[in-house]
């Protein structure tokens, strides 16, 4: 007997196994383990053979949908019904409250009490028909705001996958090919199927509510949610929505240490006596505006060295030019080594140099300060200052973006004061991101973002995971190798880039 093989479709196999992939034939009765049910053959014709090598590949599709990775659990039936019952409960009070509102408003109480009052009977019909209008007014607005509440809730629903009743048990709606929030079209079609069930007074609601227990795919589908394309799922073993990312990004995890990454005790400070005739036998730097040339083992603080003050007039101030240890010691004086020592013979000639007045004066530091340029004496100059680098941004699509000056984000940003800015438009399917939401600035500092009132709101998360949700309106700066989640949306700032 020939048989085809249900995993390649190679014909003409009599042995046990394929001859092309090696997988068991009808002929062997055996099914390995962790093989999909599509792949065992219970057929013996060539016709058919061929049909289930045709739907094998949609079996295995359906059951790699089933086993999605890092999708939260199914929810049950139980909760489901709760989530319900509690959405209603949720409507039915405010539908309460508005009533009560609206009797009041419309005097039906007083209405009501002129029909206990009549004392005819023309008179307690009148009353009667008094009272009937009232209540079909009561009626109408009472409809009307349970019809709004229902739609809400479905749009609710649509753009989070919550309603009153999913929050409090732990459930959310979501589209059943992406995970993510159904829409609100599809929201709408699932809210309607199920009002649309209460033509049938109790059963037909309890009926689709009933339905995920009918559901052959494993997927717990109720007939509402096979016809708006939707899943719900068990959030409550699922952590708290956060805007971190999963795995820190590399820079941040292999960035070397910030500033005095050298550790302090592995450098020795040399004591004062030692570090004097360094000081008294190096010249002041050429040019008056920089720095000293300070060896690293003498830094002893942040501050190594003021602009336009020599190291000259340290070497002799008058400690060190006065002091009898350095001038009249012992050693230095019986000492052959010192007395035809070149460096020592040479050492006194720096000396001179102090009395001249080329150098700046220590004591003269206000005049130094205020030489000093800055923004106000630029601009009182009439010369610009200077432009802060431009930023880059990588967005979910792999486009890198360069910010250079004020720009706005968002899925149709217009600028509402009339200040000139650049318009970056990303795609957001779920419409989780406002027309203009975020505003970005280039800063000498980093990257300057605004909130601009946006309806999801906007986080910075810092590279080791930490998050900060922005209060609308206040700046926040970041810097390279932070995140920025805008509704669903979320980008990486690179850093400063070249003109």
């Amino acid at each position: 007997m020939t048989t085809t093989c249900g995993a390649c479709g190679a014909q003409d196999q009599r042995g046990a196994f394929c001859t092309v992939c090696g997988t068991p034939t009808v002929a062997t009765g055996v099914r390995p383990a962790g093989t999909p049910l599509s792949a065992r053959l219970e057929v013996t014709t060539e016709p058919e053979a061929r049909e289930r090598t045709r739907q094998a590949p949609a079996d295995m599709l359906r059951e790699r949908a089933l086993a999605q990775p890092g999708e939260p659990p199914l929810a049950g039936v139980g909760r489901r019904v709760g989530a319900y019952v509690l959405d209603a409960l949720a409507v039915s009070l405010l539908a309460g409250v508005v009533a009560g509102v609206a009797a009041a408003a419309v005097g039906l109480p007083a209405r009501y009490a002129a029909v206990l009052e009549a004392t005819t009977q023309m008179g307690a019909d009148a009353a009667l028909r008094d009272v009937a209008a009232a209540g079909r007014t009561v009626a109408v607005v009472v409809g009307l705001v349970g019809l709004a509440a229902w739609v809400g809730l479905a749009v609710w629903e649509g753009r989070t996958g919550s309603t009153v009743g999913n929050r409090l048990l732990g459930i959310r709606t979501h589209d059943a090919r992406t995970g993510d929030p159904a829409g609100v079209g599809h929201a709408l079609l699932r809210w309607l199927v199920l009002w649309a069930s209460g033509v049938v007074p109790v059963l037909g609601p309890v009926l689709v509510l009933l339905s995920p227990l009918f559901d052959g795919t494993g997927r717990r589908q109720g007939w509402h949610d096979k016809a708006a394309g939707t899943v719900v799922h068990d959030v409550r073993s699922v952590p708290p929505r956060t805007f971190a990312p999963a795995v820190p990004p590399a820079s941040a995890a292999g960035a070397p240490p910030a500033a005095g990454a050298p550790p302090a005790p592995a450098a020795p400070v040399p004591s004062a006596p030692a570090a004097a005739p360094v000081a008294a036998s190096r010249p002041g730097p050429a040019d008056p505006w920089g720095f000293p040339a300070v060896p690293r083992g003498e830094a002893t603080g942040l501050i190594t060295g003021v602009p336009g003050l020599s190291s000259a007039p340290s070497a002799t101030s008058p400690a060190s030019a006065t002091s009898p240890a350095s001038a009249t010691s012992p050693a230095s004086a019986t000492s052959p080594a010192s007395a035809t020592s070149p460096a020592s013979a040479a050492s006194p000639a720096p000396v001179p140099s102090a009395a001249s007045p080329e150098p700046v004066p220590v004591e003269d530091v206000d005049d130094v300060e205020a030489t000093r340029f800055s923004v106000s004496s630029r601009r009182g100059t009439g010369e610009a200052a200077p432009r802060p680098p431009a930023t880059s941004i990588d967005l979910p699509s792999g486009e890198r973006v360069r910010v250079a000056e004020r720009t706005l984000l968002g899925r149709n940003p217009q600028p509402a004061d009339g200040a000139p800015a650049a318009l970056l438009r990303v795609d957001d399917p779920t419409r989780s991101v406002s027309k203009t939401h975020l505003e970005l600035v280039p800063t000498a500092d980093g990257l300057r973002l605004t909130d601009l009132r946006s309806t999801n709101g906007t986080a910075a998360i810092a590279p080791g995971g930490e998050v900060h949700e922005l209060v609308p309106g206040t700046p926040f700066t970041v810097t390279a190798g932070w995140a920025v989640q805008a509704g669903d949306l979320r980008f990486t700032v690179v850093g400063p880039v070249d003109a």
